[in-house]
């Protein structure tokens, strides 16, 4: 029997993949928290981890690292398609998605093949991250640097105004 992890904020969607992946044999373990999700993925393997991307206590991109670390694979859900479009139009993240609303042969269709690529689904996933830590780290040094020539920027501005930080003016 498929062991599938379902992580969604809204009970409704919960009730519908329970019952429609149950109905094709699953046995699925729903959550509505990310927090939640957290715990239900952590230390233990599924054979699928169905998550919503937007959560309000948790970013269910960073619940899809925790499923690939678990060899996990991982379908995302979201309502929200421009989202997922950014990341992989600059590939960083390469993960299956269903836009909701959904069908459920397309639902049915996408498990399927989720679960039959289950191997290169957790590869992508831990890539993706990789990739997205390092653009992340890549912000950050940007944003120091440039924090940095602000500061040079406004002491010589100050200078040139001879009001220099350093200058008492009577």
């Amino acid at each position: 029997m498929q062991q599938i992890a379902v992580i969604d904020d809204d009970p409704l969607i919960c009730d519908l993949l329970a019952d429609a992946l149950g109905d094709f044999g699953a046995d699925v373990h729903c959550v509505t928290t990310g927090r939640s999700g957290r715990k239900l993925l952590t230390g233990k393997r599924f054979n699928l981890a169905i998550i919503d991307v937007v959560l309000p206590d948790a970013s269910g991109l960073a619940l899809a690292a925790i499923a690939a670390n678990e060899n996990t694979p991982v379908l995302l859900l979201t309502g929200h398609p421009r989202a997922m479009v950014r990341l992989k139009q600059y590939e960083i993240l390469n993960i299956p998605c269903l836009l909701k609303p959904f069908g459920l042969v397309q639902l049915r269709t996408e498990t399927e093949r989720v679960m039959a690529e289950s191997h290169q689904n957790v590869e992508r996933i831990k890539g993706g991250m990789a990739r997205l830590r390092a653009n992340l780290a890549g912000s950050e040094e940007a944003i120091a640097n440039s924090e940095r020539l602000i500061a040079v920027s406004r002491r010589l501005v100050a200078k040139a105004m001879g009001s220099g930080p350093s200058k008492d003016r009577h």
